[in-house]
């Protein structure tokens, strides 16, 4: 079950990017109601009959994919998660996107919200059974070193990606976008760390509950909470009046945080207490 979700997730990677090219998503009546032509080929439209009919094509096409790039790069020792992410390029505009008909027969645009439901309901899934893995002990001991690599990985990256975007800014941005906003926008996506993908090399090379998988969960979850909501100022500045925005989507995460961490774990622990499973959740909670 846990590779199935898993696979879930990287289907994500081959949604986005897909081309935005297509054809009207059909129904079950489409030949009759004459919104595919009769002499075209079947094989191109049977997926697009049903929606289900196609999302098992796509879904069966990103994973198959992804598991001959994993036997491939499994003799250089990547990880499966590279393959995954591989397969989102390949099945792409980069590659398949250019043979004719690929794209818009087996995934047009229509199709491709089954698809991000099916990815995003396989990412909480992942989160879940990931964070049931990891000892909160091992974490709290530590976050001093964590704290720094979380620092570094913030810095380093931020000053980076504003020096460049300097060289990006009269290429490719207007002048009603100021250069200090467009400055502070390209600092912190480069900030932003691929936590998914992090997470997953660290499962699948068992070192979730080592000295070195603790700090650098740590320092990942500090890095993403921070940059996350850097982000959303950032996108909030560049649209120029919208700064009260930015400052209800801080204050909405930091109430639902405050949420989950009292009354949702207060009650999480009663339910512990009340079922007999006190003695695992208090180690988690």
């Amino acid at each position: 079950m846990q590779e199935l979700t898993l696979n879930c997730v990287y289907a994500n990677q081959a949604r986005l990017e897909l081309s935005n090219v297509g054809q009207p998503f059909c129904h079950d009546n489409a030949f009759a109601d004459g919104a595919v032509p009769m002499d075209e080929k079947f094989l191109f439209y049977i997926g697009t009959m049903n929606p289900l009919h196609l999302w098992i094509i796509q879904f069966s096409i990103i994973i198959g994919t992804a598991t001959l790039l994993s036997f491939v790069l499994r003799e250089i020792r990547q990880p499966k998660v590279i393959a995954e992410v591989l397969s989102g390029i390949v099945l792409g505009p980069t590659i398949c996107g250019r043979i004719p008909g690929f794209t818009e027969h087996l995934f047009p645009p229509e199709s491709r919200p089954y698809l991000a439901l099916t990815a995003d309901i396989g990412l909480r899934l992942f989160f879940f059974l990931f964070g049931l893995q990891i000892e909160p002990s091992v974490v709290k001991k530590n976050l001093r070193v964590s704290g720094i690599i979380a620092l570094a990985g913030m810095i380093i990256p931020f000053v980076t990606g504003a020096g460049l975007s300097v060289l990006l800014y009269e290429q490719f941005m207007n002048e009603n976008i100021r250069l200090t906003y467009f400055m502070f926008f390209s600092g912190v996506a480069f900030s932003v760390t691929a936590f998914p993908v992090m997470c997953r090399i660290l499962t699948e090379f068992k070192l979730l509950n080592t000295t070195v998988g603790a700090a650098v969960i740590s320092a990942g979850l500090s890095n993403d909470v921070i940059g996350w909501i850097l982000l959303a100022l950032s996108v909030a500045m560049l649209k120029a009046d919208s700064g009260s925005e930015a400052m209800y989507m801080i204050l909405s995460c930091a109430i639902w945080t405050l949420i989950l961490l009292f009354p949702v774990k207060l009650l999480l622990r009663m339910l512990a207490t009340s079922t007999g499973s006190s003695s695992f959740l208090w180690v988690h909670l």
